[in-house]
């Protein structure tokens, strides 16, 4: 399934990341945020809402919303950016990873978890790369391929956290 074929561009992002964070965190309160970039919907990441049966021999499962999301809305794939982490976050059906963000300093580097408090501006390249990804179905091999890839700097999702 090419998932990219309804929707053919990710939602325009602001050029400072403040903007975003600031109209973000307006809907979101205190809870951690997450953007669909697809359509542009605003939900609590990591919160779990429903239990699905994805066939198999699990039976029904919880799932957050960003994976409830991406199942009812957009086939089971998704492209979601963490606001508080300033990360982008795939999904395929229950499965997760962590993509670069798409703000970064004026040197290149991003602020995961916003701790050094430096501005961000929005990579376009970098934008430009995830909606590729998007457009040519190829959600399912990039979270596949970054959960496989063993490092430091790795983090493993739960199945179906978000």
């Amino acid at each position: 399934m090419v998932h990219g074929a309804n929707v053919k561009h990710l939602i325009d992002l602001p050029s400072n990341f403040v903007d975003f964070f600031t109209a973000a965190q307006e809907r979101g309160l205190n809870n951690e945020v997450a953007v669909c970039l697809v359509s542009g919907a605003v939900l609590l990441a990591g919160k779990k809402v429903k239990n699905l049966d994805l066939g198999g021999n699990q039976g029904a499962v919880a799932v957050g919303e960003c994976s409830y999301h991406a199942i009812s809305q957009h086939g089971g794939f998704g492209i979601y950016f963490l606001v508080k982490k300033s990360r982008v976050l795939l999904v395929d059906t229950r499965k997760q990873a962590f993509y670069p963000s798409l703000y970064v300093d004026e040197f290149g580097n991003e602020d995961v978890g916003l701790r050094r408090g430096k501005p961000l501006k929005l990579n376009v390249e970098r934008h430009e790369e995830l909606e590729g990804i998007w457009r040519r179905g190829d959600i399912a091999r990039e979270v596949a391929n970054r959960r496989q890839r063993v490092s430091h700097d790795t983090t493993i999702i739960r199945e179906g956290y978000y």
